[in-house]
């Protein structure tokens, strides 16, 4: 039995859809399990098969055809040796407690305590497996350690299940029950999504941009070594959701030995043409809900999962690019770049917040909010910006070739939809994404620098050395800083606009917030209604964290106890035991205070508070610490 809310429009009651039906989504898509990888014929079956598959053509071609080889051979063998644990493990046991039984009233034979023994340690064998194909499923990476219990891996799943499953969708003011239907119209939206727009955009030519180096260049394109695929493939996440190809990094680290040469082909061939084998770079998107009982398919965040081939060359160009990217990214810009941190622009924006309000400047605040800013990239924009910072043709040509040559289909409930192309848009999910976002996002830094240094746009200056502060970024997540005036607030609209046109990236006035400091309300209205954005108050939450906030107060951190209680009540009946909860504590719960501790001093009362939810999470559970009284 399914329910979901539908909206209620005039009605003050929202009506509830219940159905009860099985519904067929189509065949799940190959996936390699860690377990397989411990198996005592895993590593000698594949290379084997390995060995024995003699494939013509270019590294990548040969790598994605043995690969394709291997996966229809591990479909059979993994079926043989993993299929129906449950049953392998009850006919284990009965194996074992029959011979128990006789052994009480008989001596058992050396046969018959063979078959013990064996039984006993394809049990233990069969159990982990069951364990450590569950734990991979239920994507409880955190838990490595203190609670070894499949009821609870079994609850995650399944509560990550209802989280995520998709039985009726809104798509463009329609909703979509049928599954034919839902999995057309979802994949439709995203080929729209991700379609650019038939038009030349205008240029960045009078705005000057870091540039890098001829000895940067030769860094970027220098021959890749055994040695530095290895580490790249040895920093991975074995477990982490596999791509369209279904293989995960440990099953490369596993077999190394046997597939290096393959792998190094490929990463060499790709080096020299500058292109990817067909299918290499095709990948899914799984859709993660953004909030509690999503309706509408903007409800969702679309993830990209990557297929090994293509993540293992996009890691690769990831490393190198963030060995030279400080130097092209402005000060203003805290993501991504080692030594930059996110509570760097917290404490810049708290700093000037308060040193206004001294000094009682008039001043406003616009917290901008981009529209699916990693999915509107324009790749034309981006390579634009590559040639404005320096970058050689040759990584140009690969950057593209990682860009165009990119499939795409949806997962819905584990199923995929039809393939598409995409022609625009960063996919969230492959490691070059952020710092490609980052080149992207300095073009809005580029524009505001020159808007302030001609006097087009002023912002507040701060401390004794009357430094400028204007903006703050972190990735997407922008704030503008200017002086409280209709000329001030007509240039940001200016430079949010030219932003738009240039790179594809445009904001979402609905959701941005417009805040003034020492402003009448009716001004900031006013300014706000201009903006075609809501007028806002401090404190404000800028990237997780109060800002303009008394931090005296513990009304502040309500918000932080709040987070405590949400994770406590998704941990409610999940079959923690004293371990796990210990880890539970130690690796999740304690992080949130730490975050915001990073930043600020958090008032000995809600230390005290925050202390007294852990202590009866870990000795009652959650019952016993906010549990309903009586």
């Amino acid at each position: 039995m399914k329910q979901w809310g539908l909206k209620r429009d005039i009605s003050d009651h929202c009506p509830v859809l219940l159905k009860n039906e099985v519904k067929n989504w189509g065949p799940k898509p190959f996936r390699l399990f860690n377990a397989w990888l411990q198996h005592p014929e895993f590593k000698l079956k594949v290379a084997e098969l390995w060995k024995t598959t003699h494939i013509q053509g270019w590294g990548g071609y040969i790598l994605k055809q043995k690969l394709k080889e291997t996966k229809s051979f591990l479909k059979c063998w993994s079926k043989e040796k993993f299929g129906e644990l449950d049953k392998k493990i009850e006919n284990c046991k009965e194996t074992i407690a029959t011979l128990d039984d006789k052994g009480e009233v008989f001596t058992l034979s050396n046969d018959e305590l063979e078959t013990r023994r064996q039984g006993t340690m394809d049990l233990w064998r069969f159990l982990q497996d069951k364990e450590s194909m569950l734990k991979q499923k239920s994507r409880l990476y955190w838990i490595n350690s203190g609670d070894a219990n499949t009821r609870f891996f079994h609850q995650s799943i399944k509560q990550r299940w209802r989280r995520n499953e998709i039985n009726c969708l809104e798509i463009n003011g329609v909703q979509l029950q049928d599954v034919e239907e839902l999995q057309q119209g979802v994949a439709e939206h995203f080929e729209l999504m991700f379609k650019e727009d038939e038009w030349r955009r205008p240029r960045l030519d009078g705005i000057e941009f870091n540039r890098l180096s001829t000895e940067q260049n030769a860094t970027l394109i220098s021959q890749f070594t055994e040695e530095e695929i290895k580490k790249t493939i040895w920093a991975c996440n074995s477990s982490k959701a596999p791509g369209l190809d279904g293989f995960t990094f440990g099953f490369l680290k596993t077999m190394w030995e046997d597939v290096r040469k393959e792998i190094c082909d490929f990463v060499v061939d790709f080096q020299r043409n500058g292109k990817l084998v067909r299918g290499s770079n095709a990948s899914f998107i799984v859709l993660i809900p953004k909030k509690d009982n999503p309706i509408r398919i903007e409800d969702y965040r679309p993830i990209s999962l990557i297929g090994c081939m293509y993540k293992l060359i996009s890691k690769l160009l990831a490393n190198r690019l963030s060995k030279v990217i400080e130097g092209l990214i402005g000060e203003n810009q805290s993501a991504f770049i080692a030594g930059r941190l996110l509570v760097d622009s917290v404490i810049v924006a708290n700093e000037t917040i308060d040193e206004i309000k001294q000094k009682k400047k008039r001043c406003f605040i616009f917290k901008a909010d981009f529209e699916k800013a990693f999915d509107k990239v324009s790749w034309d924009f981006l390579d634009y910006m590559m040639s404005r910072m320096g970058f050689c043709d040759i990584w140009r040509k690969w950057i593209k070739e990682c860009l165009s040559s990119s499939t795409v289909s949806v997962l819905v409930n584990g199923s995929a939809t039809k393939e598409f192309k995409v022609s625009k848009g960063l996919r969230q999910g492959d490691p070059l994404s952020p710092f490609l976002f980052l080149i992207v996002a300095e073009g809005l830094n580029g524009i505001i620098n020159s808007a302030v240094s001609k006097s087009l746009f002023n912002g507040v200056q701060v401390g004794s050395s009357n430094i400028t502060i204007s903006h703050l970024q972190f990735a997407d997540d922008t704030i503008l800083f200017g002086e409280a005036n209709e000329q001030n607030i007509k240039a940001a609209k200016s430079i949010m606009r030219t932003f738009e046109l240039v790179s594809g990236l445009k904001i979402n006035y609905n959701k941005s917030t417009l805040i003034g400091i020492n402003v009448d309300t009716e001004e900031i209205n006013h300014f706000a209604c201009f903006l075609h954005c809501k007028p806002g108050k401090l404190p404000l939450m800028y990237l997780g964290m109060p800002v303009g906030a008394s931090l005296r107060r513990k009304s502040t951190w309500s918000t932080l106890v709040a987070k405590f209680e949400r994770k406590l009540t998704g941990w409610n009946n999940r079959f923690l035991s004293m371990g796990g909860r210990i880890v539970c504590i130690n690796s999740v719960l304690s992080s949130l205070p730490v975050f915001l501790m990073s930043a600020y001093l958090i008032p000995m009362g809600v230390i005290k508070r925050i202390d007294s939810i852990r202590r009866a999470f870990l000795w009652g559970g959650w019952r016993d610490t906010i549990g309903p009284a009586g």
